[in-house]
């Protein structure tokens, strides 16, 4: 696992940007160094995580919520990879938006999370066109 890295944003803007102004409290050369926002890149395997964070929060906790994130994705996967994601980008929404709310941890038992993602899985095949609802007896 690589670390994670911030970037501030003048690094990633098109070059027809106007480049950034040196840093207001001279505490580096380097444009940019204390902007409002920085962007925080994880990599896991072929998989990049970037989170858009505040110069007021906290990096290591932000890393700990993408790392919560990817356990999250790969106990539902089972080894999740970009294909995954790419063909169920719904259910990856879905359990983002069980995690986080205004980008804010709001679930942090992996349990409770894939226990009410196997409850909408359900009640998606409940649901689906052309299938036949089974029958108790």
């Amino acid at each position: 696992m690589a670390a994670g890295r911030l970037l501030p944003l003048c690094v990633l803007l098109p070059r027809s940007h106007a480049p950034c102004p040196p840093c207001p409290r001279g505490c580096s050369p380097l444009p940019c160094a204390c902007a409002a926002s920085s962007l925080l890149l994880r990599r896991y395997a072929s998989l990049y995580f970037i989170a858009s964070i505040d110069a007021d929060d906290n990096e290591l906790i932000t890393l700990e919520m993408i790392h919560l994130f990817v356990e999250v994705l790969d106990r539902y996967f089972g080894n999740v990879c970009e294909l995954d994601i790419i063909f169920n980008f719904h259910k990856a929404y879905y359990i983002l938006d069980e995690l986080f709310i205004g980008g804010n941890l709001q679930e942090t038992s992996k349990k409770e999370v894939l226990k009410v993602c196997a409850q909408q899985d359900d009640m998606m095949e409940e649901t689906e066109p052309g299938k036949k609802k089974k029958i108790s007896t």
